[in-house]
């Protein structure tokens, strides 16, 4: 059964179900009127769908924006520690190459675990040389993981059985790197499953936003330990 994720249909009053997202009950809207988006890759006219949580209180969708034979170039999200806001920063779409130019980058990798129910997922954030980012955190975490089925349901956070002081601080993120162990989840009897690893910086929402995804290809470990 197919499920309507977005709609870019503008139809003036008009509201769709946005499903598979992180807050299940989310109404969109396809504004009327294009929007600007102004972020680090470029200034662009943007088609402007927005949404509304009916039962989710610190998760869902606000909005999102797209451009023509680009994509999605900005999503805002709710967070407990309000919104937050990423930006395409770069695509290769034929031959051209839509960059943010100097600014710093972020790269999420996974590798099989020293245990064979574990991956080992590293973020990396790196600036270009002779540049320096001394960014604001509002509380004692730095980072996050989750991990994601390709359905786009959480299967895995990083953050969920973990407990951080409320307080604020800075840190020069020049060369920083984060390394967590991701529990493999269980293989379904439909063989392998591609999921998707997303990692971040959970800096202060008025400074600059680092977010990488990876995929990650999910099939049967066999424990060599048994007979």
């Amino acid at each position: 059964m197919d499920l309507l994720v977005s709609s870019f249909e503008i139809v003036p009053g008009a509201h769709f179900k946005a499903r598979q997202r992180q807050c299940p009950d989310e109404d969109g809207q396809v504004q009327e009127k294009p929007g600007v988006h102004n972020g680090p890759a470029g200034p662009w006219s943007a088609l402007e769908i927005t949404y509304i949580t009916f039962t989710c209180a610190d998760v869902g969708d606000q909005l999102e924006q797209y451009v023509d034979n680009v994509g999605m170039v900005r999503r805002v999200v709710e967070t407990f520690i309000g919104p937050r806001t990423y930006d395409l920063v770069y695509a290769r779409v034929g031959s051209q190459v839509i960059t943010a130019g100097a600014k710093g980058s972020a790269s999420v990798t996974a590798v099989a675990g020293h245990d064979a129910g574990t991956w080992e997922a590293t973020l990396r954030i790196e600036q270009p040389a002779g540049r320096s980012l001394k960014l604001s955190f509002p509380s004692s975490q730095e980072y996050d993981f989750q991990l994601r089925d390709s359905g786009g349901a959480i299967l895995w956070t990083w953050s969920a059985d973990r407990v951080f002081s409320q307080v604020v601080h800075q840190r020069d993120v020049n060369g920083f790197s984060a390394t967590v162990t991701v529990p493999r989840p269980a293989a379904t009897s439909k063989g392998e499953q591609v999921l998707t690893l997303e990692a971040w910086l959970t800096s202060a929402k008025d400074g600059p936003q680092f977010l990488a995804a990876t995929t990650i290809v999910n099939q049967q470990v066999k424990d060599e330990g048994k007979q």
